[in-house]
């Protein structure tokens, strides 16, 4: 869903130029709420730094792998896509990565000196083995040939010397060695969904919103907010917004796949504006928006 702006400054540099469309919530996390209120060059710092490793975040892997059944395939695959893997194979543990909606193991030599590589580059390093080794390069390629009829779990000579196994993936799990999201993610989406509220006033230059906007780029000092982490009862496939309300200071409430919840406290602003809560629905896209 895309919001209208009416304003031509960037909320975060106050720049005038070219504003471009720009996730609340990253699209990596299946975000789908936009507007057009953030120029390109912050955008982009926002993309490169402090979101780019949002979805690796361990309880993020574990609510994807726990809502698995529940999102659409295309939202599964948009946010696994890149994402970290250790697959087992026989007694090899591999790393692998998730690409286009496959597992891809990584290339790396075991202790046992054997070369472990994914079965679609699997021919490529037969042929340079085989090639350094002396090989005729035709009887190589119709070894290579053989490749897709061998049975899995099956030791096989495929030239003098070069033994292969197609080892089978018994089982993958999601790689839990990621760091947690990094709390100016939080206070990004925050902030925008107060910007939202109250319009082209975000733009206005004010100390308290500069203290933000500092936090934002990167210069900014930390006291101006806190971040605390709450946790709902159980996973459900939506992504929520909440606006407390000013206790006294403006309070931001962001969930993510149901159970993660973060309260995001400005201390330094007030927001003039009513309640509200924001929810996308993960399963069907539908957004849904009311003020209390």
């Amino acid at each position: 869903m895309k919001l209208p702006w009416f304003g031509k400054q960037c909320i975060i540099c106050l720049q005038h130029g070219l504003l471009s469309e720009e996730h609340v919530i990253p699209s990596s996390l299946a975000g789908d709420l936009t507007c057009d209120f953030v120029c390109k060059p912050c955008n982009s710092v926002f993309g490169s730094t402090f979101e780019a490793r949002a979805k690796a975040d361990p309880a993020v892997r574990l609510a994807v792998a726990n809502l698995r059944g529940e999102l659409p395939a295309a939202t599964y695959q948009q946010i696994e896509e890149g994402q970290e893997w250790i697959a087992q194979s026989g007694p090899i543990r591999a790393r692998a990565t998730y690409r286009a909606g496959e597992l891809m193991p990584k290339t790396f030599q075991h202790v046992d000196g054997s070369l472990m590589v994914p079965t679609r580059d699997a021919a490529g390093h037969i042929e340079r083995i085989a090639a350094r080794r002396g090989y005729d390069i035709e009887i190589v390629r119709a070894a290579s040939a053989r490749l897709t009829s061998i049975p899995e779990q099956t030791k096989v000579e495929l030239l003098p010397g070069l033994i292969i196994i197609n080892w089978a993936t018994d089982k993958a799990e999601p790689d839990l060695g990621g760091n947690p999201v990094n709390e100016l993610v939080l206070v990004k989406i925050a902030f925008e969904f107060l910007a939202l509220l109250s319009g082209t006033a975000i733009c206005n230059d004010t100390p308290h919103l500069n203290e933000i906007r500092g936090v934002l780029k990167g210069s900014g000092d930390t006291a101006a907010f806190s971040v605390e982490r709450l946790l709902a009862p159980s996973y459900a496939p939506f992504h929520g917004l909440y606006f407390e309300g000013n206790n006294p200071h403006a309070t931001v409430q962001v969930r993510l796949f149901g159970r993660l919840a973060f309260r995001i406290h400005f201390y330094h602003l007030a927001l003039d504006a009513p309640k509200a809560v924001y929810t996308h629905d993960l399963r069907t896209g539908e957004h849904g928006f009311r003020q209390l």
